[in-house]
């Protein structure tokens, strides 16, 4: 079990309980309703803020906080009620309903809902005795309500109406406002998963950006933490002379360098200079922050991982391998996304990019690590180190963070509060790339949604990156762009090693964890299969050959040559897996099965001779054919290897010159006879 679910399950059965006499009684004031890691006491029940530190994963400040109004504002006899009831309720939901305790995050998100509520009583001079059992009410503010707020409000109903009035003091609202929420809630889980693509061209840009930014500055990175631990230590280095006055008449000592003068000693200016970080300690700390928020969209967009589980990495959480003289990169890690709170382990494949991030995270704690331990004699272990610790312990920027334990708080995905790096990630929407997002789902009205409107800038989200991850990291051809393959080359490999089904490692990666990314990679593939099949098979204007492209021509398209299709049927055939589609050297393949004509190299020669799956595509061949020609051309004519590699080209030239003479009797017929083929 979890130290800290331990410790929770160990507070719960230590609280005195109610008896079935008291309806609705709450305990006493003085009650222990949370300790801290060294057993002292952290809250009493009749506190405003329960502290819930010493529960929550990574020792990060963790307070439920009762309070519903502004902090300017009094504490009223009405508003001390209401928190009162709040306190109750969330009283019965920790210690009196059964089953495992719940997380931090699930007890965040109820008294972030009791709040909500309290809100509207007091706007109402209403109890939330009275809300509670009024279905009419209940179901108004589940209407005036966004659902991501309800989303925690069934299963207080639930938990309620199980305790009864034995517990509770009052019957809550029934069946009818369950099932109102179930629809609610349903509707909002479905919007959800639209969370869109990136479409390629700005998708491309995100991810060189990021590596940009990484590469950059792992080129400096020595010698920029080498500056901070030094800042660090002396409280006058790095700061103006003004502030240094103060400071060395205290330590009768002369001023030290500012922080142009160390910039020029460090060789930092130019990289000061044209990233525009301010010369000074908390310009050091700002951008510390800001290659973390790098290196973590880095881990986002290069493993499918949710915002949570990189939070909740280690240090030690980076597994390398060399197998046939390939590196391969895992990220050993926890979730508790749908395990009820419990944290359980995980893990994830990630690529060169992602495990450099990685890296330069890791480098960037042992600063902050090294600043909490200070002179302790035991060093914080990789295992209990957070990989994304806040910046702020450095002091820098001002006020040090909150936190319990040992100290370490760990920092939160911050791209709203950086206005450039957001804007280096953003580039604007053009008409091309909405165009994308139509060919992705037809049926979503993109121009209608402000968020998409050629001209603004991409609204980039965390989630996205997962979502294009899933689309764009398959085999299906779906990414036409040179660069962006060969940015997305590597962890497609991998994700199709380690996620695809069948693999021997699939299991142990995936598991019956219903969220891991690479579930999510396995349900995507046949929608990616099919945006491709339908682009460049479908609706491509370049000339098909093979088993199936004849099929396409023959049986598919019309006296003008344009195929005609049910896109809806064509999806559902993908996903029922009646059809698949993969990219080969030479066109396609829609193979449903293991391929039984396993290419003895990149040319898929043995595709050619009579394949039912084979929907080649003319310029492709041509393409092969020169690149065949070519080491054809540099090999010795004496060689066996020259004779093996011209026969794979004849074979080639062949197929394309049948092709090509397919092409000319059918374009001469259209033309009413008019011309001739020449040789």
């Amino acid at each position: 079990m979890n130290s800290s679910t331990e410790s929770l399950s160990q507070l719960i059965s230590s609280v005195p309980l109610v008896g079935a006499s008291a309806i609705g009684q709450p305990p006493a004031d003085d009650t222990v309703v949370s300790r801290r890691g060294d057993g002292t006491v952290a809250s009493r029940y009749e506190n405003m803020i329960w502290d819930w530190t010493t529960y929550a994963d990574r020792g990060r400040s963790s307070p439920l906080n009762f309070a519903f109004w502004r902090k300017k504002d009094p504490e009223t006899t009405a508003r001390a009620g209401l928190v009162r009831e709040m306190k109750f309720l969330l009283y019965l939901v920790i210690w009196r309903r059964d089953g495992p305790p719940f997380s931090y995050r699930t007890l965040k998100q109820r008294v972030g809902l009791l709040r909500a509520i309290a809100r509207r009583c007091e706007s109402r001079e209403r109890t939330i005795q009275d809300f509670l059992t009024d279905e009419g009410e209940v179901l108004e503010f589940s209407s005036d309500t966004s659902p991501g707020a309800l989303l925690g409000l069934p299963g207080l109903l639930e938990d309620l109406a199980t305790l009864g009035l034995e517990e509770v003091g009052y019957r809550v609202a029934g069946d009818k406002v369950q099932q109102s929420l179930r629809v609610i809630l349903g509707q909002y889980g479905d919007s959800l998963k639209q969370v869109p693509p990136i479409p390629t061209r700005i998708y491309t840009h995100i991810l060189s950006t990021l590596r940009q930014k990484l590469e950059d500055f792992n080129a400096v990175l020595d010698r920029f933490l080498d500056l901070t631990r030094k800042c660090y230590a002396d409280p006058r280095l790095g700061r103006s002379k003004g502030l240094q006055n103060g400071k060395g008449k205290e330590l009768g000592e002369a001023y030290m360098f500012t922080m142009p003068e160390l910039l020029n000693e460090y060789g930092l200016k130019e990289y000061f200079h044209s990233n525009d970080i301010s010369a000074d300690v908390k310009g050091i700390s700002n951008w510390l922050h800001t290659m973390q928020t790098v290196a973590r969209l880095a881990i986002h967009a290069y493993s499918g991982m949710r915002n949570e589980e990189v939070s909740a990495l280690t240090c030690d959480c980076l597994e390398t391998s060399k197998k046939n003289g390939r590196l391969h990169y895992i990220i050993n890690g926890i979730t508790s996304k749908l395990t009820g709170g419990t944290p359980k382990k995980a893990s994830w494949v990630t690529g060169n990019v992602g495990a450099s991030a990685i890296e330069i995270a890791q480098k960037i704690a042992s600063i902050v690590h090294a600043v909490v331990v200070g002179d302790a004699e035991e060093a914080i272990s990789p295992g209990a180190a957070p990989l994304m610790p806040a910046i702020s312990h450095l002091g820098f920027g001002g006020r040090l963070p909150k936190s319990d334990g040992n100290g370490l708080v760990t920092s939160v995905l911050g791209l709203s509060e950086m206005p450039r790096l957001r804007s280096s990630l953003q580039p604007l929407i053009t008409e091309a790339d909405l165009l994308e997002l139509e060919h992705i789902d037809p049926h979503r009205a993109w121009r209608t949604e402000e968020n998409f409107v050629v001209g603004t800038p991409w609204k980039l989200t965390s989630h996205q990156l997962r979502r294009s991850l899933a689309l764009y990291a398959q085999r299906s051809g779906l990414v036409s762009l040179p660069s962006l393959r060969r940015q997305l080359q590597h962890i497609t490999e991998e994700m199709s090693r380690y996620y695809a089904r069948g693999s021997v490692f699939a299991e142990n990666f995936i598991g019956d964890y219903k969220a891991h990314f690479g579930r999510e990679w396995q349900s995507t593939q046949p929608a990616s299969a099919a945006l491709s099949y339908i682009k460049n098979v479908l609706l491509g204007d370049e000339v098909l050959f093979g088993a199936h492209g004849n099929w396409i021509e023959h049986r598919l398209k019309d006296n003008d040559g344009v195929v005609v299709f049910n896109r809806e049927r064509t999806m559902r055939r993908f996903k029922k897996g009646e059809l698949a589609y993969r990219e080969t050297s030479i066109g396609g393949c829609t193979s449903t099965e293991k391929c039984d004509k396993l290419p003895l190299s990149w040319l898929n020669v043995e595709c050619v001779n009579g394949c039912k799956n084979l929907v080649g595509r003319l310029p492709k061949l041509e393409r092969v054919i020169v690149a065949q020609s070519n080491l054809v051309d540099a090999l010795d004519p004496t060689s066996p290897g020259y004779r093996m590699e011209k026969a794979d080209l004849e074979v080639l030239v062949s197929a394309r010159d049948k092709v090509v003479k397919r092409e000319f009797a059918r374009n001469h017929r259209k033309r009413g006879g008019e011309g001739e083929m020449r040789d």
